[in-house]
């Protein structure tokens, strides 16, 4: 079963940080959905000593550890940019910052990205599934 936080104020970013932190997701991923305004980032937690899980058995079907597939998710996002200079298309979480006065979450990842989400609202989401993270296939 899924499990999922949500929170409505910047003090709680420390419970978001605990399951983003040093997670990687790639830029391709990020999907915005207007009507609702929920800006989501699909990103990978590695797996450890997960039952029932042998490394050769994923090893076998992808280059990466075996790792959850989970979702950070941001509301009420009126816009968003990404600035990404570095082009290496996966980035790791560091931290959430948040600008009452601006309004605007910033994204902090060990690589630099830029990323800036202005809000109406303050609501962060972490959806947690019991899916495989298994990459997504380029087209040529």
């Amino acid at each position: 079963m899924s499990k999922q936080i949500r929170i409505n104020s910047p003090d709680q970013l420390g419970a978001v940080h605990d399951l983003i932190h040093d997670c990687f997701f790639d830029l391709d991923d990020i999907v915005f959905d207007p009507p609702p305004g929920v800006l989501s980032f699909r990103f990978r937690r590695p797996l450890s000593n997960k039952k029932g899980l042998r490394l050769s058995d994923f090893i076998s079907r992808s280059k990466d550890l075996p790792a959850q597939e989970c979702f950070l998710r941001i509301h009420h996002v009126r816009s968003y940019s990404i600035d990404d200079k570095e082009k290496v298309g996966s980035y790791d979480f560091n931290v959430l910052d948040y600008n009452p006065k601006a309004s605007c979450i910033f994204i902090r990842t060990g690589i630099p990205v830029d990323i800036r989400v202005a809000v109406s609202g303050f609501e962060v989401s972490v959806e947690e599934t019991d899916d495989l993270f298994v990459p997504r296939q380029v087209a040529n």
